[in-house]
């Protein structure tokens, strides 16, 4: 056509699965394997991408996306919902809602802001500290020490003592001694 901007007589052929674009002068047409969209690339229908893809800018993806090797993200990334059916690697610092549970990439160390309700049993291998109050139903105590809290305080029950040293008043309510009872101190002993 002589009123075309661009006058093509002839091309020459291009390679395979090459598309036809105008060159970055603004003047000349090309074959290229490497497309340049300035504007919208719409797609309607399924695309496979068999190398790499990089994003300069934000991605909004409204339908399902499934990806058969690693997604690398260096920025954030928000989601309302992510389902992984397999293992999932975080090597920096994670967090769920700013701090409502906190793990630290480089010490491990975890801080839960609500409550941890486990069913099943729970391993821990160094120390707890608790600085709240804490009930426990049923506890088997095998080692270490108890100091500067009252025992069985709202409910008494039984005490087995191999050694029973007392500094202060001591009473012995309906007490039953089998072998031999020595005091040092002062006793006084209101029926026999």
């Amino acid at each position: 056509n002589a009123s075309a901007q661009i006058a093509v007589n002839k091309l020459a052929d291009g390679s395979a699965r090459q598309v036809l674009q105008t060159a970055s002068n603004g003047s000349d047409v090309e074959w290229t394997s490497n497309v340049d969209v300035p504007g919208t690339l719409d797609v309607t229908g399924a695309t496979t991408l068999d190398s790499n893809i990089t994003v300069g800018s934000g991605a909004n993806i409204s339908g399902n996306t499934v990806l058969g090797g690693n997604l690398q993200v260096s920025g954030t990334t928000t989601a309302a919902a992510i389902n992984a059916s397999g293992a999932v690697g975080v090597d920096g610092n994670f967090d769920v809602n700013t701090n409502k549970f906190t793990v630290n990439a480089s010490s491990g160390n975890t801080t839960i802001a609500g409550d941890l309700d486990v069913n099943g049993s729970t391993t821990i291998a160094g120390t707890i500290g608790l600085t709240g109050l804490s009930t426990l139903a049923s506890v088997d105590i095998n080692g270490g020490a108890i100091d500067g809290t009252t025992i069985g305080a709202s409910s008494a029950s039984t005490g087995k003592f191999t050694t029973l040293d007392a500094s202060g008043n001591t009473t012995l309510d309906g007490t039953t001694v089998d072998g031999v009872l020595d005091v040092n101190g002062s006793a006084t002993i209101d029926n026999v």
